[in-house]
């Protein structure tokens, strides 16, 4: 994910909401708003845009507010990320 000229791992990802990992030393307030590019591998990069509503070392929790992710793109990633051998039930 970009957020403005930094870039930051996804660990967790929702149509509705994220978890990033944080910068060293860099966690957000608690509703903070964020404004970003996720960039999916071999996929859209999707303007997403929401507030901290989880800021700890572990991972910062974002709840989407006007952008978020199309359920179709979240599903590819999904089976991306599963492989082939498994199938939604």
């Amino acid at each position: 994910m970009l957020l403005g000229d930094q870039s930051f791992e996804i660990v967790d990802c929702a149509e509705r909401g994220l978890r990033y990992l944080p910068a060293a030393g860099s966690i957000p307030e608690i509703g903070a708003d964020i404004r970003g590019t996720v960039r999916f591998p071999g996929g859209p990069e999707v303007q997403v845009e929401g507030v901290v509503v989880r800021a700890v070392s572990e991972g910062i929790g974002v709840n989407f507010t006007e952008l978020w992710i199309d359920k179709r793109i979240i599903e590819r990633e999904r089976r991306r990320l599963r492989g082939p051998e498994h199938y939604a039930r």
